[in-house]
């Protein structure tokens, strides 16, 4: 679980996390991502019988959650293009996975 962990925390803090990726306009790739929600995904299964995460970890988790659409879709605004399911379902993926970490209960993405 401590790799995991540390995946996570780099994918929303490391220098080459989702969110600079999403700033600077770069498509992470669709593995990335099927790999980041995998992990977010053993991170609920874990904390299921224990409600406590470090305050890195919880920030980590904010930016992969919020961060990401907004700068796509800044992106998007100014004519750029990405691959067809980065957006959707990808990234809302992400965010339903995230915010199942906080509430406790595993929320599917319906497209």
């Amino acid at each position: 679980m401590k790799e995991i962990k540390e995946r996570i925390i780099n994918a929303g803090l490391g220098e080459k996390g989702l969110p600079v990726l999403a700033r600077m306009g770069e498509d992470p790739g669709k593995e990335y991502i099927e790999q980041l929600l995998s992990d977010l995904h053993s991170l609920f299964q874990n904390l299921k019988n224990s409600g406590s995460l470090s305050k890195e970890l919880s920030y980590a988790l904010y930016c992969i959650g919020h961060y990401p659409y907004i700068e796509y879709s800044a992106w998007i605004d100014k004519g750029a293009t990405f691959r067809g399911d980065l957006i959707d379902p990808q990234i809302f993926q992400l965010e339903m996975a995230v915010e199942s970490i906080f509430c406790n209960e595993w929320l599917e993405y319906v497209n």
